[in-house]
């Protein structure tokens, strides 16, 4: 499969791990998605028969281009893990736009999706109060999505106070990233050490 999108954006990433563990051979075409208007900021697999654009949709494709349903992929329960992970990711977008120093610091708007992850968090540890996997007993497409969808958060802005309630999410997640094809891909996560806030602005001297 060719695959044209930047290698260090977190859904290319997803398509990798999301490839390795169904035994298919990816050829990674790295372009800036970000100054390409034909790509949207989105990940395109090339196919004879029409390409296919946006993490999503690629990844149900690889899903159903396997016989075997490796990573329950055809279960009806991954389309709620696939939207849940795109609230999740839409949340963490301006916040994590922060603390790169892309977006302006707003401190209503921080604030709000603060609240806003805080909630899908919640959510998240409640579920998973009993369980080491979201479907199943291995890993699944649902750990693959919801995972990746968190990790920008983790590396960049979600700091050890904000986190330390959400005990099953850590657990969880720490587990899906020392799974050997995580490893592989994304490496050693580095967590967010401390709160992103703006730099004070010198006062002019007169």
């Amino acid at each position: 499969m060719d695959i044209y999108g930047n290698d260090e954006s977190i859904c290319v990433k997803r398509l990798q791990i999301t490839a390795k563990y169904l035994g298919i051979k990816i050829n990674l075409h790295d372009i800036d998605l970000t100054v390409d208007p034909l790509f949207l900021g989105q990940p395109l697999l090339k196919r004879k028969e029409g390409d296919i654009i946006g993490c999503h949709g690629v990844t149900k494709f690889m899903c159903m281009s396997v016989e075997e349903d490796l990573l329950q992929g055809k279960n009806p329960q991954i389309k709620t893990w696939l939207d849940f992970g795109s609230k999740i990711r839409q949340t963490l977008y301006y916040w994590v736009a922060v603390a790169q120093e892309i977006n302006p610091y707003v401190r209503p708007v921080v604030q709000q999706k603060k609240t806003e992850i805080a909630q899908l968090l919640n959510r998240l540890n409640q579920y998973l109060a009993d369980k080491t996997f979201l479907l199943g007993e291995k890993i699944s497409l649902a750990d693959i999505i919801i995972s990746c969808a968190l990790t920008d958060g983790i590396v960049h802005v979600l700091f050890p106070q904000f986190l330390k309630k959400y005990t099953n999410v850590l657990r969880w997640y720490n587990t899906v990233i020392r799974q050997e094809i995580f490893a592989q891909v994304l490496g050693k996560i580095e967590f967010c050490q401390k709160e992103y806030l703006p730099k004070k602005s010198k006062k002019n001297k007169k």
